[in-house]
């Protein structure tokens, strides 16, 4: 648009028409002009937060931050905002995975408590293979110790836990206590049916394995007890297997055979709530006491071999059913304090 001079002062027809045209220019360029006054006011409009201050033309822009703070450009304000919320971001990002973490080891202290939802608990141990440092327990990558199996084992365990030990010794005195499961079974991995217990060793050898404060079925099968003379001692006496204020113990084909005669020791113990059933071929030779039942623990025998013991069977205020066979120990049988033997079954009535 191009305002047209006037070059002489005389009003004609074409002095009238560049006055026409220099108006109708000046008409649409203000009409140019408000359209962009109107469009840079909403533009402001979007950028004014609030007007302050003594003058109406004081505002508050979109360079001040919800604090009051003033940054010299937008820009620079946005960045920060944003910077502010990427670290908030990240602050939470880093909470939830804490907070996974700690949902992961508290799913894992609730396994270890209660234990998990498999129909059966399998822990491997090896003394040639195994290992407590590395070792998970199982079959590929077994224990190295039956103790750490038993640490393995949840407090409170509904599906069935079965110790499966490989042949070796195993010069441990192992402790399961203060827990309660459904059962747990500590046996020999290798088949022993064929094994005469009496002429020959079984292939797992341990000094002593005890359970304190059980709940629940416990087995011990196809173990063999050795170097009792450096074995832990209760009540004043070593043991090798021990069964103090538990469930129902089963001993299956295990063997005593060490020379404990002349020290004061025992074969198997059970005390106080524990009862056990002493059957199978298990089979006991040169011990001082071969099975005791203390303060109201009771025992039964079914089907034990043996010979050359001092005592068969001791029932020291507790209770012993059925007799040790015929020349299974000089004393087949003693009763101390208020202990009960029942030698065969009598009809009350």
């Amino acid at each position: 648009m191009l305002l047209k001079k006037l070059t002489t002062n005389v009003i004609t027809g074409k002095w009238k028409e560049i006055f026409n045209h220099n108006v109708d220019c000046l008409n649409d360029l203000e009409t140019s002009l408000k359209e962009n006054d109107d469009y840079l006011n909403n533009r402001i409009d979007n950028l004014v937060l609030s007007s302050g201050g003594d003058s109406p033309n004081e505002v508050v822009d979109g360079r001040v931050n919800y604090k009051g703070e003033t940054y010299s450009v937008l820009q620079e304000r946005l960045i920060a905002s944003e910077r502010l919320f990427r670290g908030e971001i990240d602050e939470l990002q880093n909470k939830q995975l804490n907070m996974q973490e700690q949902v992961g080891q508290l799913n894992g202290s609730i396994e270890q408590i209660i234990g998990g939802s498999a129909a059966q608990i399998n822990i491997y141990v090896s003394a040639s293979n195994g290992s407590d440092q590395t070792g998970d327990g199982s079959e590929e990558n077994p224990f190295a110790t039956i103790q750490m199996a038993f640490n393995q084992v949840p407090l409170i365990t509904i599906p069935s836990v079965t110790i499966w030990i490989d042949s070796g010794v195993y010069l441990e005195d192992a402790v399961l206590r203060n827990v309660n499961v459904t059962s747990v079974y500590v046996r020999c991995r290798d088949n022993i049916d064929n094994i005469d217990v009496s002429t020959s060793d079984l292939p797992v050898k341990v000094r002593s394995i005890a359970f304190y404060y059980v709940r629940g079925y416990i087995q011990v099968s196809g173990l063999q007890f050795v170097d009792t003379a450096n074995g832990p001692t209760y009540g004043g006496s070593i043991y090798q297997l021990l069964a103090d204020q538990s469930g129902y113990m089963s001993v299956v084909k295990c063997k005593f055979a060490n020379d404990n005669r002349n020290t004061a020791s025992m074969g198997i113990c059970i005390n106080g709530t524990s009862q056990c059933h002493v059957y199978n071929g298990t089979y006991f030779y040169k011990q001082n006491i071969a099975i005791r039942a203390k303060f109201m623990g009771t025992i039964l025998i079914s089907d034990i071999v043996g010979s050359q013991n001092v005592v068969g069977a001791q029932s020291d205020d507790g209770l012993i059913r059925r007799e040790p066979p015929t020349s299974f120990a000089d004393t087949q049988t003693k009763v101390t304090g208020c202990g009960l033997y029942i030698k065969k079954g009598l009809v009350l009535g």
